[in-house]
């Protein structure tokens, strides 16, 4: 996903296996979150409709390429019983939803690529298959070549970030962190990817309709509370 803020690439142009998250600063920082983003927003309410049905093609998490002979299928046919979070880059969520009261809920990641690219002939060195099995083992990976989830979020990069929150300092010790954490998950990682782009998180109800939105933030934690919480108010 990562999400996992990477083999398949992600925010800050990292690997999948880190989902391209640089959302966890280094542990000497205090440990705040970003305001999510408005649900009110209409512009990215208005892009609802059409997100249930982008194109999203499944992954094989062996090979980390596209499942042969597998026609695309979309948002709106793999929604969950009761809720579906879905990770636009996966990120670092693999504490999310440990709960057991969360069984129900159906956990996909998107990627924006994959093997062969311009920087990498082979899944050996992009790695969705090393993400999908190592680090995003209980949801399913899809590849959406339209980008739609990521226009949905504002097409955001590390470089748009509001001064007050673009810290080269945390961004960095971020990344560090995240290169020691792939090590010790035994994943690959090797910053490969198309480049800063951000990702984040959606929640939807059954019917598919947008709860809860989180912008990622480069360097800050993510806020798995408020993503749980936004769940438990679904699930009743």
């Amino acid at each position: 996903m990562a999400s996992a803020q990477g083999p398949a690439q992600g925010s800050c142009g990292l690997s999948a296996s880190e989902g391209g998250a640089c959302s966890l600063p280094s542990k000497k920082h205090k440990e705040t979150t970003k305001p999510v983003t408005n649900i009110d927003d209409e512009a990215l309410l208005s892009t609802v409709p059409s997100l249930l049905q982008s194109p999203l093609s499944p992954m094989d998490s062996k090979t980390g390429l596209p499942v042969p002979s597998t026609p695309p299928t979309n948002l709106q046919s793999l929604l969950g019983p009761t809720a579906t979070v879905l990770y636009v880059e996966g990120l670092d969520l693999t504490s999310l939803l440990s709960d057991s009261k969360y069984s129900s809920v159906k956990l996909l990641a998107t990627i924006k690529e994959h093997a062969p690219t311009k920087q990498c002939p082979d899944d050996d060195c992009l790695g969705v298959g090393d993400f999908a099995t190592k680090y995003f083992p209980k949801g399913d990976v899809y590849h959406n070549p339209s980008l739609d989830f990521w226009s949905a979020l504002g097409n955001r990069r590390l470089t748009s970030q509001r001064p007050s929150s673009y810290n080269p300092f945390k961004i960095y010790k971020g990344i560090k962190e995240m290169g020691k954490r792939q090590t010790e998950k035994g994943i690959k990682g090797n910053l490969k990817g198309e480049g800063i782009v951000q990702g984040g998180v959606m929640v939807f109800d059954s019917s598919g309709n947008l709860k809860y939105v989180y912008k990622e933030m480069t360097g800050y934690l993510l806020p798995k509370e408020e993503i749980e919480k936004a769940i438990d108010e679904i699930l009743g």
